[in-house]
C-alpha cells in the first residue's frame, strides 16, 4: 500500500534540483481541508520528528525534503458497525508538503514499474495496486488508497477550511496532532471510551510534544453537553488514578485536578506526562502510517 512509495520517492530525490515548498499561504495548512465527520486527521511536523526519536522516520534524502506529513483516515461506511476500528477499516488519503516538484515526480513515476499513468479532471496522477499518487502543485505530494480525484477535489481544487485557523496553528506547532469531529466510531486513541460516550463527542483535538523529561499530551474534548463533559472528565481522571495505583505511584489529587479538568462542555487535558507505552500508542500510529511512506 503506502509502503510502495519508498522506491518512488528515492527516484524523485535523484531527479530533483529546484527547491519547492508547500503551495499554501503562510498560516494555512493542507490538513485544514480534512476533518469531515468521523475522519481522524493526523499531522506531523517532519522537522521536529527528525530532530527527535519520537517518530522513527528514516534519516535519508527524502525526509530531508519533507516539511509536514498529514493524513486523514476516512472510515468505510460499513465500519460504523465496529468499535474500535483498525487502520484497515479506513480509506487513507493525505499529502507530504516539502521539496517535491511536479515535473520531477512525473518523470520518476513514469520510470516506476507497476505505476500506470492516469489523466483525469484532477490532472495527471499515477495508479498502482492499493495507492494513487501525484503532485498537483509543486511542493505537495498527494496520495490516496481510495479515489485520488476525490482527495484532490476535497483538499486542493475545491478545498474548504474545516479545521479553524486557531486550532490548526496549535496542531502545526506540536510534534504530532490528532483531530476528529462527530465520531460515530474510531481507532483506539488511548481513552478507553465506551461507544455510548464516544457518540456524545463533538470534537477531539490531541497534541503530542516532546520535552526534556519526555513526552507530554494536551487535549480538548468537546462533548454534547456539560453533563457529558463532566462524565468524560471523571472517566479520564479515573483512568489516570487506576494507572498510577497499578504502578504503585503516589497520588497527588491537586496536581491531577490541574492536569485534567472540565471547562464548560469540554474535558481538558493539560500537559499530561506520557509513559513510553502511552507515547508509543499515539506516535506508533503516525510511525506506522508515515514510516512506510518515506
Amino acid at each position: 500500500m503506502i509502503r510502495r512509495l519508498l522506491p518512488l520517492l528515492s527516484v524523485i530525490v535523484i531527479f530533483s534540483s529546484c527547491v519547492h515548498h508547500s503551495p499554501f499561504n503562510a498560516g494555512e495548512y493542507y490538513f485544514q481541508a480534512m476533518g469531515r465527520d468521523s475522519e481522524i486527521v493526523m499531522t506531523v511536523d517532519a522537522g521536529k520528528a527528525k530532530a527527535t526519536d519520537a517518530v522513527a522516520l528514516p534519516d535519508n534524502a527524502v525526509t530531508e525534503r519533507a516539511e509536514r506529513l498529514s493524513v486523514a483516515l476516512d472510515p468505510e461506511t460499513t465500519a460504523e458497525e465496529k468499535y474500535p476500528l483498525t487502520v484497515e477499516d479506513y480509506t487513507i488519503y493525505g499529502a507530504v508538503e516539502g521539496n517535491f516538484g511536479k515535473t520531477t515526480t512525473g518523470i520518476a513515476l513514469s520510470s516506476m514499474e507497476g505505476f500506470d499513468k492516469v489523466k483525469s479532471d484532477s490532472g495527471t496522477y499515477y495508479l498502482s495496486p492499493g495507492i494513487s499518487v501525484g503532485v498537483p502543485e509543486n511542493g505537495l505530494l498527494l496520495f490516496s488508497t481510495g479515489d485520488y480525484d476525490e482527495a484532490y477535489s476535497r483538499t486542493v481544487e475545491n478545498r474548504e477550511i474545516l479545521i479553524p485557523y486557531e486550532l490548526s496553528s496549535l496542531m502545526a506547532s506540536s510534534l504530532a496532532a490528532f483531530y476528529v469531529k462527530n465520531p460515530r466510531t474510531m481507532l483506539d486513541l488511548g481513552f478507553e471510551l465506551p461507544i455510548t460516550v464516544l457518540k456524545e463527542m463533538e470534537t477531539a483535538i490531541i497534541f503530542i510534544d516532546k520535552e526534556e523529561n519526555g513526552f507530554v499530551m494536551s487535549a480538548n474534548i468537546t462533548m454534547s453537553s456539560e453533563k457529558n463533559a463532566k462524565t468524560f472528565t471523571t472517566l479520564l481522571k479515573n483512568n489516570v488514578v487506576s494507572e498510577m495505583l497499578r504502578k504503585g505511584e503516589k497520588l497527588d489529587f491537586k496536581q491531577l485536578s490541574a492536569m485534567i479538568y472540565q471547562d464548560g462542555q469540554s474535558a481538558v487535558v493539560f500537559r499530561k506526562p506520557l509513559s513510553a507505552e502511552e507515547a508509543a500508542l499515539y506516535l506508533g500510529k503516525a510511525e506506522g502510517l508515515f514510516g512506510g511512506l518515506l
